[in-house]
């Protein structure tokens, strides 16, 4: 229990430094704030790389590759599908509390989603970033699958968080 606790205060600790308002999940009024402020900050990142995505657009318009387009035009809807999906928050009624009360693993496992969640959406925004730098097209190809796969990953661990929630 003591290693669980330890990882929980090291996880939150860190995320609360990254997203403000960030608390935990120890009552329903305390876990409803730090999911919609998760929810908040995630929204945020993704909102401004969905902004950025014109401009490069424009600079990469020039490359003959249709898959360039396609791929633009995947990562766009992956981003504009995560931003619906975070619209959402979960729900955790008193069950939850009950359940890891008795499994605080799943507690920690809620708190590692968060962080996967938080770095995977900071890892994608600077990856998205360097796309006006010029790449040449199997390059810029190969960087839009994998933000692509990124987004799918990241829609990944929040219907995997959402499960930890439910009751079961």
């Amino acid at each position: 229990m003591k290693n669980f606790d330890q990882e929980i205060d090291r996880i939150k600790e860190k995320l609360s430094q990254v997203i403000d308002g960030y608390a935990g999940y120890s009552t329903p009024t305390e876990t409803s704030r730090t999911d919609q402020n998760l929810r908040n900050f995630l929204r945020k990142k993704l909102g401004s790389i969905l902004q950025q995505f014109p401009e490069i657009i424009a600079i990469d318009q020039k490359k003959a590759d249709p898959k360039i387009n396609d791929n633009y035009a995947r990562v766009i809807s992956g981003i504009e599908l995560l931003l619906c999906t975070l619209e959402n928050s979960c729900c955790a009624d008193k069950s939850f509390y009950k359940k890891i009360a008795e499994q605080p693993e799943i507690l920690l496992q809620i708190y590692r989603s968060d962080q996967q969640l938080v770095e995977q959406t900071e890892i994608m925004a600077d990856e998205l970033k360097q796309l006006s730098n010029g790449f040449d097209e199997t390059e810029l190809i190969e960087i839009l699958y994998h933000c692509y796969d990124q987004t799918d990953g990241i829609n990944q661990i929040l219907t995997e968080r959402e499960f930890l929630f439910v009751n079961e």
